[in-house]
């Protein structure tokens, strides 16, 4: 079970509030308001749920100041944009943050698998075809 403290913690991020506007409301440091979310697995796994929230209500900030842009506003909601952008994907990196996509491959060809070649695929299909 939760105490009061990282209930309101917990209430306060899902809200969209940030760790510093709770400090100041709590009158403690940044620095204890994340002991205080995540000194419990429980209290962890809220504050986690709770970021993830806080990243929804951005992303309907971002749906909202996108539909309501104009040619007048363009550049300076650019700019929101993605300030709102890279803090969704900071907040619930699996669901906003940036696809990171890793090449396993070596530029003079020593990490290619051995037998691995243009038609392996054409040669696997045709074993398929005739065992069918």
């Amino acid at each position: 079970m939760l105490t009061e403290q990282q209930e309101f913690i917990c209430d306060s991020v899902a809200e969209g509030l940030t760790i510093r506007e709770i400090a100041f409301c709590l009158g403690l440091s940044s620095g204890s308001i994340i002991r205080i979310a995540t000194s419990t697995p429980e209290a962890t796994e809220r504050y986690a749920r709770a970021r993830d929230a806080a990243a929804d209500l951005l992303e309907a900030s971002i749906m909202e100041i996108a539909s309501q842009s104009t040619a007048a506003t363009a550049k300076a909601d650019r700019v929101k944009l993605a300030a709102l952008q890279w803090l969704a994907g900071r907040r619930a990196p699996k669901r906003y943050g940036e696809r990171v996509q890793q090449d396993h491959t070596s530029s003079d060809g020593s990490m290619t698998p051995k037998g691995v070649g243009d038609g392996v695929l054409e040669a696997l299909a045709r074993k398929h075809a005739d065992d069918a």
